[in-house]
């Protein structure tokens, strides 16, 4: 059994402990990894302090949650919905907000009257979002206003577990190391066909740091912490092919099948996920047969905490 992920057997009576501690949620844990989904509920209403700290709770537990059926939401109701775990960040790209909702980000292979309606294509590659900020947005909650019947799933990796899974000489070698991270490296290597950063833009996204290993502020769990492709791009004070060279094993070994939740979008999905111990990647679909539009918002979040002698005796 790999450390860190429940057999079958225990994941479904831990569902049904915390379906009983619940008073207002009905949750049905995913047989995966991670994930699950709250049952008829409407996202779009208020809800209290005791659904909320539900909501959190389940977040804590098992990392990504799915409400589904939530076709007729607003973009107003979507971001009341998000201020309820904390301050929305603006979209830095404005040419990817969405018409007078600067807090959230438009994905959209759609062409209306000549103009795209949002971004085409995002997050084709495993990552956390927005690692390049001093303090990366905690949460992200991602809404399914129109989805292709084939292909554009989201893959979700459980970076608890990955890390529990990892030997105990590995972390003994990468608990104090880290990463650095630079989004003006990323974008250029990633996005060759998209307009270049402006020099202003490039000058608010300078290189920083960020610890390999994280300690999650809530649960006091390690996760890796590894970025994904060429964000996180090298290793504090390491030589770069072999700075490189650890980083690419650490993602291919936490991004393997037994660490990972596929989603299947339906129209109407709402997911959200804790990006502090999780690595997720969109998967690519017929962009000229099928359509896609949602509509992203991200919550601010917290430096990362790093895993101290401390802590890790």
């Amino acid at each position: 059994m790999v450390p860190g992920i429940a057999p079958q057997a225990a994941a479904t009576i831990a569902a049904k402990d915390m379906e009983s501690a619940m008073t207002k949620l009905q949750f049905n844990a995913f047989e995966s990894p991670m994930g699950g989904e709250v049952v008829d509920f409407d996202a779009k209403a208020a809800f209290d302090d005791d659904t909320y700290g539900e909501f959190k709770r389940l977040l804590r537990e098992r990392i990504v949650v799915v409400v589904r059926d939530q076709h007729d939401m607003t973009p107003d109701q979507l971001e009341v919905f998000t201020r309820r775990f904390g301050g929305i960040k603006r979209m830095h790209l404005a040419q990817y907000q969405l018409d007078g909702h600067p807090e959230i980000w438009v994905i959209s292979n759609i062409v209306e009257n000549g103009k795209p309606l949002g971004l085409k294509l995002a997050g084709t590659m495993w990552h956390t979002d927005e690692m390049y900020l001093e303090n990366p947005v905690s949460y992200t909650f991602l809404l399914g206003k129109e989805v292709p019947p084939a292909g554009g799933d989201t893959l979700f990796a459980n970076m608890y577990a990955a890390y529990d899974a990892l030997p105990e000489s590995t972390k003994a070698e990468i608990d104090d190391l880290r990463v650095v991270v630079s989004r003006v490296h990323a974008y250029q290597a990633y996005y060759p066909d998209r307009e270049p950063l402006t020099a202003d833009e490039k000058a608010a996204l300078p290189e920083v740091t960020q610890p390999l290993v994280r300690v999650h502020p809530e649960t006091g769990r390690k996760a890796l912490y590894c970025g994904g492709g060429e964000v996180a791009w090298n290793i504090v004070g390491a030589e770069l092919l072999k700075g490189q060279s650890l980083l690419r094993e650490l993602r291919h070994f936490a991004t393997m099948p037994r660490f990972v939740y596929t989603h299947e979008w339906r129209t109407g999905d709402l997911v959200f996920w804790d990006n502090r111990c999780s690595l997720h990647s969109a998967t690519l679909f017929d962009t000229e047969k099928y359509r896609r539009l949602a509509w992203r918002t991200t919550v601010l979040g917290e430096a990362a905490i790093p895993v101290t002698r401390e802590a890790a005796e």
